[in-house]
């Protein structure tokens, strides 16, 4: 790397981890973040088109094309960082179903608890079983709000009794069909063929009120939620709870049209996210409204910091085109202040298959020398070092929990802002289609149609119209295996 390049990479190293550090900050200030989780900036951004996710709500469910389009847009693991520097590709759903085939009962696990065998210990933990009896039995009874005088139970037997009637109907459609054919059809072969091209044409509705049915029950009797519940009730096997999840999750996959490709279905809150993106665009007039909130956040010439650049890093941020850019551009946008505006809207991810309780579930533990996670201490410890989490722990220590979108972005430059101007406008092929600050996505001049520049007393504002992805909620994961000290770790749970 000639020396102008490593210059050029430095600073443009130093305006996005700047930037982003300090919008990060904003963020944080204002979004709700539990200490079992953390916030990490996506950069670059991820831009959105709201009509990708856009469906008739008049239907009677979200159509097949959507479901996969939200199922893509979260299932990629986001590294536990203050900065998610690209996309790392890794599935929640694959790491998840890894992580699961390393939980074992805790009297397989050389669990610390078992192996002091004491009577403490052990009282402890007939106390835990005998508590999350009764809670599983408090859940199973309690009321279903959506209907008088019937509990969760009860509201689960009758979707359950809805979908086996359905299946039931399609069963002996077919059995009847059969029975037709072969009363005018002798051959075998030609019976397999005519009843295979009925089932081509005639079973399309069957097998959509199937699948209607089944959805009922997921979404609206408490099917997963009640089976982990009652498996509590119903047998001592945590191992059972385990296999229960890997069911949930085969049963919530979707197939693309393709027949090959296969994705885990979600459930992103608000449902209408993609609307509300749309309407907010429309409007384009800033401010709270919910469930919008207004954020901002000043970006001053003493935020920079200069930090060492390692190849490696040099190289992700070439490829993902963070250091397009001429030496004596990047040093006019060190010398900006910048006041970043946005309105931000967290979008909730629901995974009904993914059963998080198990990771803090007192029978279970991870196998002696497979380590999920150092817990949440821990790993907010590494992050405010700037420190990258061992590899021991990287199967599975978090999973996204939401998004933050922004829309109505406004960067506001203040200074000598000629060499940006001309950096925007610039329509040199060896250039990227779009230019970073921070974690936000600027397209150049071939896509200025979601872009709008205007020049102000100060210097000059960029209006971004097209939202954008700009971080996203982990949950972290608890210590497991589980500490030492996991006799006294249960004591304060229960």
């Amino acid at each position: 790397m000639n020396d102008d390049l490593a210059e050029s990479a430095q600073q443009a190293l130093d305006v996005t981890l700047a930037a982003s550090s300090t919008i990060r900050e904003a963020i944080a200030r204002t979004l709700p973040i539990a200490s079992t989780q953390l916030l990490s900036l996506q950069v670059p951004a991820i831009i959105l088109d709201p009509d990708d996710y856009h469906w008739d709500k008049s239907k009677a469910s979200m159509p097949l094309k959507t479901r996969i389009a939200e199922a893509k847009l979260v299932d990629s693991m986001v590294p536990v960082s203050k900065l998610s520097i690209g996309q790392c590709g890794k599935s929640v759903a694959r790491s998840y179903m890894a992580a699961l085939d390393r939980l074992v009962p805790v009297t397989a696990a050389g669990s610390n608890m078992h192996a002091t065998n004491s009577t403490q210990a052990l009282d402890l933990q007939f106390q835990a079983a005998r508590d999350r009896y009764r809670g599983a039995m408090r859940y199973l009874e309690s009321a279903d709000e959506r209907a008088q005088a019937q509990s969760k139970i009860s509201t689960y037997i009758a979707k359950q009794q809805a979908w086996a009637q359905a299946v039931q109907q399609y069963s002996e459609d077919q059995a009847r069909q059969r029975v037709i054919i072969e009363e005018h059809e002798t051959r075998a072969d030609k019976q397999q063929e005519r009843y295979l091209e009925w089932l081509k044409e005639n079973t399309s509705k069957s097998k959509a009120n199937v699948q209607a049915r089944y959805m009922d029950w997921v979404v609206h009797g408490f099917k997963h939620e009640a089976e982990f519940n009652f498996a509590i009730v119903d047998s001592s096997s945590a191992l059972k709870r385990v296999e229960m999840s890997k069911e949930a999750l085969r049963n919530w996959t979707v197939v693309d049209g393709d027949g090959v490709s296969e994705y885990s279905g979600v459930v992103l809150d608000p449902s209408g996210w993609a609307d509300l993106l749309q309407q907010k665009m429309e409007q384009s007039k800033m401010g709270a409204s919910p469930p919008w909130m207004h954020i901002s956040a000043k970006v001053s010439k003493s935020s920079f910091e200069s930090v060492e650049v390692g190849q490696e890093m040099v190289s992700t941020f070439a490829s993902l085109g963070l250091l397009d850019g001429s030496k004596e551009a990047m040093s006019f946008i060190l010398s900006l202040e910048v006041q970043v505006s946005m309105d931000c809207m967290l979008v909730e991810i629901s995974r009904p298959w993914l059963h998080a309780e198990l990771f803090a579930d007192p029978e279970l533990d991870a196998v002696d020398g497979l380590p999920l996670s150092p817990g949440p201490e821990k790993l907010h410890q590494y992050v405010q070092e700037n420190k990258t989490i061992p590899a021991q722990y990287a199967k599975f220590p978090s999973y996204n929990t939401a998004f933050v979108v922004a829309c109505n972005i406004e960067l506001e430059f203040s200074g000598d802002t000629s060499a940006l101007e001309s950096l925007l406008d610039s329509s040199d092929i060896e250039l990227s289609p779009s230019l970073s600050y921070g974690p936000f996505v600027i397209p150049r001049s071939s896509k200025r149609s979601k872009v709008s520049t205007e020049s102000t007393t100060t210097g000059l504002r960029v209006s971004l119209q097209r939202p954008q992805i700009v971080g996203w909620v982990q949950e972290l994961l608890p210590e497991l295996p589980n500490p030492k000290d996991a006799a006294n770790k249960l004591s304060k749970s229960t």
